[in-house]
């Protein structure tokens, strides 16, 4: 059975900057190592086109032998993982794209169908509307005489 592991996160988007930062730590065995990991998500300095990642993870074990070198493991679990995480954005994010795409694409259809529909019900109303005028024109024209 997999073990479950449990982190505190805390999330922050500030539009004005166009940053997106995530703050975790870890609840589970936070009594023997901590975690704090820190991710900000900014526009690239470069090519605003683009997102560049900051990663950050601070590491700290203690009451257990040999501290420093499971600060070490961690640390090189958490490194061998950061690319995990990118992968995942990137899947999340292209998924977000196409969903978006074919939201826009659906729009445009029903925009164009409504539109075609409008039309033809503006034709059918002027039709029968041509089609009633002239009776109605010969009632005013035999009223006014009779008057």
């Amino acid at each position: 059975m997999d073990r479950v592991c449990y982190a505190s996160e805390h999330s922050e988007v500030d539009p004005q900057q166009k940053n997106f930062t995530l703050r975790t730590r870890n609840v589970t065995f936070c009594n023997i190592v901590t975690v704090d990991e820190v991710l900000v998500y900014s526009p690239h300095p470069e090519d605003g086109s683009k997102t560049q990642l900051k990663q950050e993870a601070v590491v700290s074990v203690q009451g257990v032998p040999l501290c420093s070198k499971m600060e070490a493991i961690v640390t090189e679990t958490i490194s061998k993982n950061a690319s995990k995480g990118r992968q995942a954005m990137e899947w999340v994010i292209s998924l977000v794209k196409t969903e978006a795409q074919e939201l826009s694409t659906e729009a445009v259809k029903l925009s164009k169908d409504a539109m075609k529909l409008s039309n033809e019900f503006s034709s059918e109303a002027k039709k029968h509307f041509d089609s009633v005028l002239p009776h109605v024109q010969h009632s005013n024209t035999t009223r006014n005489t009779a008057l």
